[in-house]
């Protein structure tokens, strides 16, 4: 037996079928991160929060501890840690902040932290070349610019290089 549906009822479930099939590719859904955050009454900031912890998360295993602001929460900086495992590699440090703007919207700051068991210069030439010429924080931190992201590399041990990222994101 089939089931006879009335040409307007077939076109408005197709209709629903392809608008939320658009939606779904063009507005990514909330993580947990952002869901908690929601949940909290952080609402200023919830897509930047999504956006940002997405690109952290992105194809990883990670758990996060979330810095929600006692009071008035939608009105302060949320900022969260982060373990970040990907796949193919050891456990990465992130953290990420956000910061409601007087005029609206929302800014943001995240830092990745990982580790090479390199020396810090090589590091920088066969992993960083694209940035063009290192330079130096001070003494010992590498400097690389990658437009709006820094790359800041610190030796650590004997023969290991502590790699942070740092993006301010507006």
């Amino acid at each position: 037996m089939s089931l006879k549906l009335p040409a307007p009822l077939i076109l408005f479930i197709l209709l629903t079928n392809c608008i939320n099939a658009a939606s779904d590719q063009t507005t990514p859904k909330s993580n947990p991160i952002t869901q908690a955050a929601v949940q909290a009454g952080i609402l200023t900031c919830t897509s930047r929060i999504n956006q940002v912890s997405n690109f952290l998360t992105a194809n990883t295993i990670n758990g996060a501890f979330l810095f929600i602001p006692a009071n008035a929460p939608d009105q302060h900086i949320f900022s969260t840690s982060l373990e970040v495992i990907p796949s193919n590699k050891n456990s990465m440090y992130a953290s990420a902040s956000f910061s409601p703007m007087p005029g609206g919207g929302c800014d943001a700051v995240y830092d990745t932290v990982d580790f090479m068991q390199e020396e810090c210069p090589d590091v920088a030439v066969k992993q960083f070349k694209v940035y063009g010429t290192p330079g130096v924080l001070k003494k010992n931190i590498i400097l690389l610019n990658a437009g709006n992201a820094r790359f800041y590399l610190m030796p650590a041990g004997r023969k290991g290089c502590v790699i942070i990222k740092k993006e301010v994101v507006q």
